[in-house]
Parts: structure tokens; C-alpha cells; sequence
């Protein structure tokens, strides 16, 4: 436990989402409050945004959206479906 503490091991993927069923959590509760990559509330666009790919990654959603997107392998539709969702966010805003 120690090693996965101190992040000498490091926890795949796969793993975290099986604790995060065993625990009854969604994956981003082991990352809420994190701070960025800078260690700080950053200023910076590039890290934030690189926060906000992370929380959205480790979310229940983010990794749903994730394996199936993948599992599209015609670009022609990959591209539709990135047209339909572009026009779902912005009909949201």
C-alpha cells in the first residue's frame, strides 16, 4: 500500500475502476480537490485545461464516452458524432 501511496506504483486504469466499484464511488472521487500539475491554482489555460481533460477522464461519463467512442472505427462516423455532440453543446449554452 505504501508504494501506491507514495506513487512509486503507479494504479492502471482498469484497477481504479474496479475499486472504484467496490467502494460504490465514481473514479473522479479519488481526484476531487486534486491540485493541477503545477501543484497550484494555475493561471495558466494549458494546465487548466489539462485539469479539466483529467476530471472529465476519470468521471464515470468521461470514461463511458471514452470506450465506446473507441470502439467506432469508421472515421466517417467518428466525425459525425463529434459533429453531433459540437451541436448539443452549443444548443446547451
Amino acid at each position: 500500500m505504501q508504494k501506491y501511496e507514495k506513487g512509486i506504483n503507479r494504479v492502471g486504469a482498469s484497477r481504479l475502476q474496479l475499486i472504484g466499484n467496490a467502494l460504490q464511488v465514481p473514479i473522479s472521487y479519488f481526484f476531487d480537490d486534486m491540485p493541477d500539475d503545477a501543484g497550484e491554482a494555475s493561471a495558466n489555460p494549458e494546465a487548466r485545461l489539462h485539469a479539466e481533460i483529467r476530471r472529465f477522464a476519470t468521471s464515470d461519463e468521461g470514461i463511458e464516452l471514452f470506450r465506446v467512442f473507441i470502439r467506432i472505427e469508421d472515421a466517417t462516423v467518428r466525425k459525425r458524432a463529434l459533429g453531433v455532440l459540437k451541436a448539443l453543446a452549443e444548443g446547451a449554452e
